[in-house]
């Protein structure tokens, strides 16, 4: 039986091993989920202004230095590809797909791993937010076909991927329990709050996603993937991830932990609607940035509508394309293909 969807979400919050051994666990469990896959790979990926990227961590299965393979492509990497290569977003594609031209000539740069691995393609999940900080989960392949509702759960994965990443860069502690703003019992009870935590309504909202993580494993255990997904959002209202913890006695607890997620630095925003601007900037529709932050679909499109006025700026595409005036070769300008929602 292939691996659950459910198991790489929870893979994500791991936050007691490495960032290297998290590259290698997430990897491994992707290996026993994905059909086809001749070795998997995960590996953090940043780019910057001078249209260079680079991996901080990484794992490749059956190399002994990930890190080092990943970097010697990157330096093969023609700067005019790295924005189709690596695109802000969430996305879930095929290199065959990706760059169909230069695979047909062999002239692709993943031709000499082809070879090496005896693969016909390569999948990548990627999340990279707009400053061009994220990672790539993915395979390389062997006959393998992925349906649309394949690509919508990886593009969930990765979301709570890029969330983990956060979240382990920003912890100040490995005691979850001394950074948590809200201490929840295994059977959902509230054990102690702080900070904005403290408001009775988003303790409920907490106490409500708790719910849902323990009713999307047991969707996840039927093999409803998709509705186990659509229970297990990346945030809780914009601002918390919640994680299962045991203690050094094994009791077992929920923490929520603030969680970074990336804003525009736009005072006149609010944190909500600088979060939901940068991930428009990011080309992410709003059903995904609902999923992201976990809010509904409407009220996106409301925190979105709010930071337009305030912007002064009517649609979507013009915050884009102000963005790409800003951050030249960073955001795809004003030629972007927006999402037509919000």
């Amino acid at each position: 039986m292939s691996r659950a969807i459910i198991d790489l979400v929870e893979a994500a919050y791991d936050t007691a091993a490495s960032v290297d051994e998290w590259c290698a666990r997430v990897s491994t469990l992707f290996a026993e989920r994905l059909s086809g896959a001749v070795a998997t790979f995960l590996y953090t990926v940043e780019t910057n202004r001078r249209d260079v990227a680079r991996s901080d961590a990484a794992f490749w299965g059956g190399v002994a230095d990930g890190k080092r393979l990943i970097n010697e492509l990157h330096a093969g990497i023609d700067p005019a590809a790295l924005g189709t290569i690596y695109p802000v977003g969430t996305h879930s594609r095929f290199h065959t797909d990706v760059l169909p031209e230069l695979h047909a000539s062999g002239e692709s740069p993943l031709a000499p791993l082809m070879v090496r691995f005896g693969c016909d393609d390569f999948l990548g999940i990627s999340s990279i937010d707009a400053s061009g900080r994220g990672l790539v989960l993915g395979a390389a392949t062997l006959g393998a076909r992925l349906s649309r509702r394949d690509h919508e759960l990886h593009r969930r994965v990765a979301i709570h991927l890029a969330a983990g990443l956060r979240l382990r860069a920003s912890l100040p502690s490995r005691d979850l329990l001394a950074v948590a703003e809200a201490v929840f019992e295994a059977d959902g009870r509230l054990a102690e709050a702080s900070g904005a935590a403290t408001e009775r309504a988003r303790q409920e909202q907490l106490s409500a996603s708790i719910a849902g993580i323990d009713a999307a494993r047991t969707r996840s255990a039927s093999r409803d993937d998709i509705a186990a997904t659509e229970l297990w959002r990346g945030l809780v209202d914009g601002r918390w991830s919640v994680i299962e913890h045991f203690d050094s006695d094994g009791r077992r607890f929920y923490v929520a932990i603030a969680n970074p997620a990336l804003g525009v630095d736009v005072r006149a925003l609010t944190e909500l609607e600088r979060q939901v601007a940068a991930m428009v900037i990011a080309g992410e529709t709003n059903k995904t940035i609902g999923y992201a932050l976990g809010f509904a679909e409407s009220t996106i499109a409301t925190y979105l509508a709010c930071a337009l006025r305030k912007l002064g700026l009517a649609k979507r595409i013009d915050l884009i394309n102000l963005a790409a005036s800003l951050l030249p070769g960073r955001v795809r300008g004003p030629s972007t293909s927006a999402p037509t929602d919000g």
